[in-house]
């Protein structure tokens, strides 16, 4: 680890309910140095987000779905400041437009944050207020 520690570095929630690629995200953003907490379902989101502060929230988007009530829980997020990545099927357009109305930060396909993980989540974990304009 580095010479700063997790929290000084940031806080990720990654809200993901495969186990296995919850455990992935998690690794990938720890070895980054980032305190991360993954959750499986947005029960969990309010409580978890006031217990941590995360700089960033990676949202699975298949977790909220189509549900409209689930995206006005991420829109909330996004408002109180916190960046949100969200990944998921390239196929699923509605989610897409979902994630985009609901004011994420970024939107990627699955591929994407695989291939990528690493570099979207340090871009955006540390993006500042001046980084914006730039997505």
């Amino acid at each position: 680890m580095s010479s700063t520690t997790r929290k000084e570095r940031g806080t990720v929630i990654a809200l993901i309910s495969d186990v296995f690629f919850g455990i992935t995200v998690r690794n990938v953003a720890r070895k980054l140095d980032f305190e991360t907490i993954v959750i499986r379902d947005l029960a969990e989101l309010d409580q978890t987000m006031a217990i941590y502060e995360p700089d960033l929230l990676i949202v699975d988007m298949t977790v909220p779905g189509e549900d409209e009530e689930a995206w006005e829980q991420i829109e909330e997020a996004v408002e109180s400041g916190v960046r949100v990545l969200a990944f998921g099927p390239h196929r699923e357009v509605d989610l897409f437009r979902m994630a985009k109305e609901a004011g994420v930060t970024r939107v990627v396909a699955n591929s994407q944050f695989h291939r990528e993980m690493g570099e979207l989540i340090e871009r955006y974990a540390l993006m500042t207020d001046d980084d914006k304009d730039d997505k």
